[in-house]
């Protein structure tokens, strides 16, 4: 029996991982064993992406070298922006280890509403991208699979490396099939009692952020307030907070993977979202405010903040959708079927090459 190995290498804010050890019980489904390759687990830890990828290297060489990743073997990469990846696939050619390379893609400098390329790299300062675009090409040619779940991302994804051959690049939904299963374990004793509590996450050090919130504040004072950045949650806390909470407002111009906007609408909360790019196929429109309002100067916001306040006043009447929009995206955009069938056509490889 073939074996799946996962890298734990995501690295942004409450702990990924956690998804992938469910989407281990499909793989398993799907008639492969699977194996965690553990990094370091407090994610929180200072230095930890550089801490994490020297311990998953340590535990992967061990695994290489006591020959349990054999020919027809799966290796995982949550975070295809890895260089342990570069690494394996120079070990695969030198040794002759005939195993397959997935990388999921989640950011890069792809992704121009993404976090690395917004925080990390200055925005619109080009030159600065160039190392990075280097880097991620060299990736791209390491893994056998390069799986991007934003439509957005997956079309920017080739003219921002130069990409003419597709064969190894595909869109694919996150494949998270679980979710609502995995909240709920969270927060089983806590139940979904709604609170008049509005819960924001915006741009870390925004000014610009900050007196949107003060604003929010003052014209709402009905409801109790929270900012997800002047905080920091568990896993528990975090879904118990968003199990009160009637609605969630971003106010970020870049985001790596939407799927937290998901999260919060299984729990019942009303989703107020800027319409940027990476939420464009995802979400119904009914959700978006124009992205004007969070872009400066402030008057922006001042001129335009109906746009918004409206979705807080109607609040009540959105919830009448929000069921049928949960089960869509778990249709469309959360599910691990994509990712069954790639397994499986790989298993249909390996059985033809025996």
């Amino acid at each position: 029996m073939a074996k799946v190995f996962i890298i734990d290498n995501y690295s942004h804010g409450i702990k990924y991982d956690r998804r992938w050890e469910y989407f281990q019980e499909d793989v398993r489904r799907w008639g492969y064993e699977v194996k965690m390759v553990e990094g370091i687990r407090d994610k929180r830890i200072n230095l930890y992406p550089i801490l994490n990828n020297a311990v998953v290297s340590e535990n992967l060489g061990h695994l290489l070298f006591r020959n349990e990743i054999q020919d027809g073997d799966i290796i995982l990469f949550p975070n295809a922006r890895d260089q342990l990846a570069s690494y394996l696939h120079e070990y695969r050619l030198e040794t002759n280890l005939k195993i397959h390379l997935i990388g999921f893609w989640h950011d890069g400098v792809y992704n121009i509403n993404g976090e690395l390329r917004n925080k990390i790299l200055g925005g619109s300062r080009i030159s600065k991208l160039k190392w990075n675009t280097a880097l991620e090409s060299m990736l791209i040619n390491s893994y056998d699979y390069n799986l991007i779940s934003s439509t957005s991302n997956y079309n920017r994804f080739f003219s921002t490396y130069g990409i003419k051959n597709r064969e190894n690049i595909f869109q694919v939904k996150t494949p998270f099939s679980r979710t609502t299963e995995m909240i709920e374990s969270f927060i089983k004793d806590e139940g979904h009692v709604k609170d008049e509590l509005i819960v924001m996450n915006s741009r870390k050090n925004s000014p610009q952020d900050e007196q949107i919130f003060k604003y929010i504040q003052s014209d709402f004072p009905q409801y109790t307030f929270l900012k997800f950045d002047d905080w920091e949650f568990t896993e528990t806390e975090y879904y118990r907070l968003l199990s009160k909470a009637k609605i969630l407002i971003l106010t970020n111009r870049a985001d790596a993977n939407p799927y937290n906007v998901y999260e919060a609408m299984v729990l019942g909360c009303i989703p107020i979202i800027p319409d940027i790019p990476i939420y464009e196929n995802v979400f119904n429109d009914r959700w978006k405010y124009d992205e004007l309002l969070i872009t400066p100067p402030g008057l922006n916001f001042l001129r335009n903040k109906e746009n918004l306040y409206e979705k807080i006043r109607s609040s009540d009447e959105y919830l009448l959708y929000l069921k049928d929009d949960v089960e869509e995206l778990e249709r469309n955009h959360y599910n691990s079927s994509d990712f069954e069938t790639l397994f499986n056509n790989i298993k249909i490889e390996n059985e033809s090459s025996n």
